[in-house]
């Protein structure tokens, strides 16, 4: 069962639904992802929303960005999408039969041991008293934020390290 809504209020009813169980970093970045698609392509009706339209807005995402740019916004708009079925806003999902260009290898870094230094130095100074610590913690143990942010004393082993 299909309704008339635009890509726009599928927008909207995905940020306020899934986006409310979401960090504020994610909500954030999917707000700005979901209002420049929408510029282009929120007046769409749902029910016309095909996957030639589609291709040709992946083409002209194509002409200004990196494939890896490419392929992550496809995965959030196919999240949306894939919202919209579940609501029963749209009998499938359009985008399911688009090519997504390849994800890229991504990036690997690691900081210079001059780097960590400062890094470490910057941290001393600041006016947090928790940021040394945390910042030593994750450059040790490779922890990303919340798992450091949510960390307990009884999972902390010194003598294993």
């Amino acid at each position: 069962m299909t309704t008339s809504k635009t890509l726009t209020e599928l927008f909207t009813y995905y940020r306020s639904d899934v986006g409310a169980s979401q960090a504020p970093s994610t909500q954030y970045q999917q707000g700005f992802f979901f209002d420049a698609v929408a510029r282009e392509l929120g007046h769409v009706r749902l029910e016309d929303l095909t996957p030639d339209i589609l291709r040709a807005w992946k083409g002209r995402l194509s002409l200004r960005h990196k494939a890896s740019t490419v392929y992550r916004y496809m995965v959030l708009l196919g999240c949306a999408l894939r919202y919209g079925v579940e609501c029963g806003w749209l009998v499938h999902n359009p985008l399911a039969k688009i090519r997504r260009p390849s994800p890229g290898r991504g990036r690997v870094r690691f900081l210079t041991q001059d780097e960590q230094r400062r890094l470490l130095d910057a941290c001393r100074q600041s006016r947090n008293p928790l940021l040394y610590a945390v910042v030593l913690t994750a450059l040790w143990t490779g922890g990303r934020k919340e798992e450091i942010r949510q960390l307990q004393w009884p999972e902390v082993d010194f003598a294993g390290a």
